[in-house]
């Protein structure tokens, strides 16, 4: 019996003077209580037991060395806690860590305006981690013991709840559910609901006395309490404290009020709570155990990944390969045989042929043991909120900014006393922990920010609807839009900090705040959540664009930070982005509303028509044509969809956008067009869409925004190209042999208008001609130094300027430095689009001024202007032969080319 001595090691190590002073013998001390956690509570094969076997006796049978080791006959011996141990290890947590907790507010007890000790703190947390860490197998929620034992279930104060004949399943919670692969069923509040290894964990912890039961039941729940109430306190103090913190003359009443708390909080006995970084980083690690952790196990996924390493090494391949080649040579002479009349061995079960080591096996079945633990992290939060949905019960919000440092003194105080079962629910306590990691996301102290970005990312894998939430109130941060929303899910306000200057006179903690806010924005479960729906697509759209004014508050030094933190906002965006089918009326009239404000900010920007000047459709109209394009809306839908858009209503463009943005815009115009909005959609956003390409393309001559204006127009002609017949563009034949002229599109007669004008024909030559690379070969060979996303923005106008092809080119790829055939494909259907006669006239001109491209004198440009002048012989050549038929060809040959 190891316990006293055990129990000596530990009070040495942690609790001894000498472990005040040793940093080395405490943290050994938290290791050693770790192990000895994990070593009573956890289920784990046996290490003896992976020991090669040499031979098995079964039924007389002696199985020699060297045969595969199978588990038939043969099971692995296991570790299974038993009750005796539950209780040893509720007395170790309740003797090194409990108690430690409440001797915090000791201290402070008598004197409460006394400061905190911030060494005791950075302590007591780092051995609550170390428990946490060895015993989280264990800790199952209040709620899972309420159906087998009701004295251990939580005991909350009434709340409000949806009655059970009103509660519906709106169409957002039917997507939600969906989304977690599983339907919402009136079985899943029971029984079946939990998971294999958590019907164990409970049966394990029942095994227990009633006092280790009281004591686990609702550990999890009472430091999930606790550690909220932490980051509030910490969340408040990092919202209102700026040292030296000023109000600007003209701001309002209550940024004078926000000026004082920062003021009394820089001498608050709480401050070394927030402001050491050590101990918001074990807040940070505590609350992402709470959230994700139901084992002792760490990084479960790497283990198949050496399970397999493992195996590889053990695998004697020239030895196998020798063996299959003997037994297919006796199979063959017929000498392999058997009573049966021969054995045909195949390479998988148990008698396969494979030679599989006992400890790769045990190996195996223990990473199998450990995946379903690793389930049960993803497992129990969406079972929870199934749970939720069903029962109707309301949110409680725990995070909030009135935190005090008396109650959490009180709560600590509450940790030497009896357990009692947590008050709130366990949802709402791990949603609270998630904003308390919003909070320290946006800190002062730049490692605690990264801390806490790395933990919202992998706890977001576990609670990832919560986006659905949050992610306006990050929007609404960065639009400066949250006057009313500070601490809403721990963020603080934007705008009231806008409002504050620091002793230099420069806005240092607004930029802090944005950096967070801009890491969680730019995360992968966020970003899938912008994406999801037309409204969330609208916001961002012109969230995104109006970042302009925001840059230009911060300090000259955060400017070009901020620049990079937006941009990988944009490149998550741009690299999770897809389209979407548009089946309501209302998804369609966002879709339109988000094209409208990006082609009229494009049109502020160069002085285009604004989009007051333009002509719109009567609401009656609109509704008219949804209903005969789209469908039938119901009368909710269509009251939904008016208050959308009344919310969402783009005001009018009366500034310019530097070029960034400018590049921005034209990139989500190309990337948000579809057929639709050329055939089926408003004829103005067309005709404004096709309108917007060309005059990019004659005013940004040479600049990266011409470039991105012809994969514009490389897109709308492709689309537009996507149903009409190639052979028959001048005419349709009937059944007498007739010609029918083809209706013409809109697109169509734009483009035409604007092809047999000799003067855009040149413009778009030279267009293509600074769509190339740069010569590296003069001007001493340095290539071109774009900044931060401009880059990706080329390449995916690039991409758009002609349809990719099925097969790759042998010689010349379609993007080469010499010929870009993408050129001739744009040009090519440019020319088919239009038809003959205005074919005929733009070829002329083209060929014109490839002539003159062909002579240009020696210059930096004169490589790409060789290779555009074929490039427009190539696409007016494939034009003509596809528009002309065999007796027309050698005439075309003649007078055109």
């Amino acid at each position: 019996d190891h316990r006293t001595s055990l129990i000596s090691a530990l009070d040495y190590a942690l609790d001894s003077e000498i472990a005040t002073k040793d940093r080395h013998l405490f943290k050994t001390g938290c290791k050693l209580l770790r192990h000895a956690l994990s070593s009573q509570c956890e289920s784990y094969a046996v290490g003896s037991d992976r020991r090669p076997r040499v031979s098995y006796c079964t039924g007389g049978d002696v199985w020699p060395i060297g045969r595969s080791s199978q588990l038939r006959h043969d099971n692995i011996e296991w570790h299974s806690p038993s009750g005796e141990q539950i209780d040893f290890v509720a007395e170790l947590l309740d003797r090194y860590v409990m108690r430690r907790l409440g001797d915090l507010g000791s201290p402070l007890e008598s004197n409460t305006d006394k400061p905190v000790d911030a060494l005791q703190w950075r302590r007591a947390l780092r051995v609550l981690r170390y428990g946490l860490r060895g015993c989280s197998g264990i800790l199952l929620d209040a709620e899972d013991y309420a159906n087998v034992s009701p004295t251990l279930a939580p005991v909350r104060p009434s709340c409000a709840s949806i009655p059970k004949q009103r509660f519906k399943r709106t169409e957002s919670m039917i997507s939600a559910m969906s989304a977690d692969g599983c339907d919402v069923d009136d079985t899943d509040n029971g029984e079946n609901a939990m998971g294999p290894h958590e019907r164990a964990t409970r049966s394990l912890i029942l095994t227990s006395s009633a006092e280790s039961q009281k004591f686990l039941s609702g550990l999890r729940g009472r430091l999930s309490s606790l550690m909220a109430s932490i980051l509030s306190l910490i969340g408040k103090g990092t919202a209102d404290s700026e040292t030296g913190a000023i109000s600007r003359v003209n701001s309002q009443a209550e940024d004078s009020s926000s000026s004082q708390s920062c003021k009394d909080w820089f001498d608050h006995p709480a401050r070394p709570i927030y402001s050491d970084a050590k101990i918001c980083k074990e807040c940070v690690a505590i609350s992402q155990l709470l959230l994700t952790r139901r084992c002792a196990n760490y990084r479960t996924t790497d283990d198949k990944t050496v399970w397999r390493a493992q195996k590889e090494l053990l695998t004697d391949y020239a030895l196998s390969d020798m063996v299959e080649y003997i037994a297919t040579s006796l199979q063959c002479a017929g000498l392999y045989d058997d009573e049966d009349g021969g054995l045909v061995l195949y390479k998988d079960g148990e008698d396969g042929g494979k030679t599989v080591p006992r400890r790769l096996l045990v190996n195996g079945v223990d990473v199998f043991h450990r995946t379903l633990q690793r389930d049960a992290s993803f497992g129990v939060p969406r079972r929870l909120r199934r749970q939720r949905l069903i029962s109707g019960e309301e949110f409680q919000r725990l995070y909030t900014l009135d935190a005090k440092l008396a109650d959490i003194i009180g709560e600590l105080r509450s940790c030497k006393d009896k357990p009692s079962p947590p008050k709130h629910a366990a949802l709402d306590a791990y949603e609270a922990l998630l904003h308390g990691l919003f909070a320290l996301s946006c800190h002062t102290n730049v490692d605690v920010r990264g801390c806490a970005i790395r933990e919202v990312d992998y706890c977001l894998r576990r609670f990832g609807w919560t986006a659905r939430y949050f992610m306006p109130r990050l929007l609404d941060a960065i639009s400066l839009k949250d006057k009313d929303k500070k601490g809403w899910y721990g963020i603080p306000s934007c705008q009231q900090l806008s409002h504050q200057v620091d002793a230099r006179g420069e806005r240092k903690r607004l930029a802090e705040v944005l950096k967070g806010v801009c890491s969680i924005l730019s995360l992968t479960r966020t970003t899938k959540e912008i994406l999801a729906t037309e409204a969330n697509r609208l916001v961002f759209v012109q969230t995104l664009l109006g970042t302009q004014e925001l840059i230009e508050l911060l300090p000259p030094e955060e400017m070009q930070k901020m620049v990079h933190y937006i941009q990988a906002i944009f490149s998550q965006f741009r690299n999770k982005f897809y389209c979407i089918p548009r089946i309501l009326g209302m998804d369609q009239s966002l879709h339109e509303e988000c094209l409208a404000f990006l082609l009229s900010a494009l049109a502020a920007s160069d002085s285009f028509p604004s989009q007051d000047q333009v002509e719109s459709k009567t609401s009656e109209e609109k509704e008219a044509a949804q209903d005969g394009i789209i469908g039938p809306v119901s009368h909710t839908i269509e009251v939904e969809t008016s208050s959308t858009l009344q919310h969402t209503k783009s005001r009018p463009i009366e500034k310019s956008f530097n070029w960034r943005n400018r590049l921005t815009l034209c990139w989500f115009v190309t990337a948000l067009v579809d057929e639709t909005d050329l055939v089926l959609d408003d004829p103005q956003i067309s005709s404004r869409v096709w309108t917007t390409s060309f005059d990019l393309i004659i005013r940004e001559v040479g600049q990266p925004l011409q470039r991105v204006a012809l994969g514009l127009l490389g897109r709308l002609v492709t689309l537009s190209m996507i149903r009409r017949d190639f052979l028959h563009l001048s005419g349709q034949e009937t059944d007498d042999g007739s010609q029918v002229p083809v209706k013409n599109t809109e697109g169509a007669v734009l483009l035409k208008q604007r092809l047999v004008d000799e003067k855009f024909c040149r413009t778009f030559a030279n267009a293509l001609v600074f769509d190339h690379k740069e010569d590296t070969s003069v001007g001493g060979g340095h290539h071109a130094q774009w900044s931060a996303g401009v880059e990706e923005i080329l390449r995916d106008a690039s991409a758009n300027v002609a349809p990719r092809t099925l097969f790759p080119f042998q010689r010349t790829s379609r993007s080469s430095a010499t010929f870009k055939v993408s050129h001739a494909q744009l040009l090519q259907a440019a020319l088919l689009f239009i038809g003959r006669d205005g074919a005929l006239i733009a070829s002329g001109y083209l060929l014109d001024h490839a002539k003159e491209l062909a002579g240009s004198p020696p210059s930096e440009d004169q490589r790409n202007q060789l290779c555009t002048s074929a490039e427009l012989f190539a696409g007016v050549c494939r034009a003509m032969l596809q528009m002309s038929g065999p007796k027309d060809v050698p005439s075309l040959w003649n007078s055109l080319l």
